[in-house]
């Protein structure tokens, strides 16, 4: 009766193991996922958007400042040195650009009827013997968030980009033909309807491509087709071609 009475301990542990194995098997995928929101909800919760602003408006300061040097030393050039007119006419006009640039990225800024702060995320894959694994991380760095000016009718139309954790530049949101604007613009004004939480960006995923999170749950918005996706379906159906 002791041999069996060990036995049944034996196989009552073995059976709590095996369950708990189990449990924690059929979690994993939602704690990534859990992991993923509350990095974003972090990055959100300690964004200070005025100073943000004023960061962002120091990187087009000195972004603007560079071209200015740039193309006093080759008007200081030109007056010195005999120029094509061409090129004479092409550095006045971006010594004034320059000049005027500044004021005018701090009115867009300033007159902007919504400004939405957009995070970036980035994919890394993982190739576990024949399994291709792709998981979402936030970017590194001080910039973290793109920022993207609304209309009044919830149309982007300027944009302050970064990557890879650093401002990358700035300008007006352009499009090669009348129907990708009217696609870009429609599916645009159908995320916004939603009252997403937040608008998510992943470059590997193209510009076509818009994330937003929802009550806890990241979705993709693919554009052109008009169709959404859980992101892991998304994933499913497109997956990124990564570069090595």
């Amino acid at each position: 009766m002791e041999f069996l009475s060990n036995k049944w301990i034996e196989m009552k542990s073995l059976i709590k193991h095996v369950f708990f194995i189990c449990i924690a098997i059929n979690i994993t995928p939602n704690i990534y996922g859990q992991e993923l929101i509350e990095s974003i909800n972090n990055a959100y919760k300690y964004l200070d958007t005025i100073q943000y602003i004023e960061d962002i408006k120091l990187y087009v300061f000195n972004d603007l400042e560079t071209q200015q040097k740039k193309s006093d030393e080759a008007i200081i050039e030109m007056h010195t040195n005999s120029i094509d007119p061409v090129k004479k006419k092409y550095l006045l006009n971006l010594n004034n650009f320059s000049k005027q640039e500044f004021n005018n990225f701090t009115s867009i800024i300033n007159n902007s009827q919504r400004m939405v702060f957009v995070l970036n995320l980035h994919i890394e894959k993982d190739i576990i013997d024949v399994n291709i694994n792709y998981s979402f991380k936030l970017d590194t760095g001080k910039m973290l968030f793109n920022v993207w000016f609304f209309t009044k009718y919830l149309s982007p139309n300027y944009i302050v980009s970064v990557e890879k954790g650093e401002y990358a530049g700035y300008g007006e949101i352009t499009f090669n033909s009348r129907k990708s604007i009217k696609e870009f613009k429609k599916g645009f004004r159908q995320i916004m309807k939603k009252e997403p939480k937040y608008l998510l960006y992943c470059n590997e995923l193209g510009g076509m491509t818009i994330l937003y999170m929802l009550n806890d749950k990241i979705y993709a918005y693919r554009i052109a087709q008009n169709k959404e996706y859980e992101l892991h379906k998304y994933l499913e159906k497109y997956p990124p071609q990564l570069t090595p």
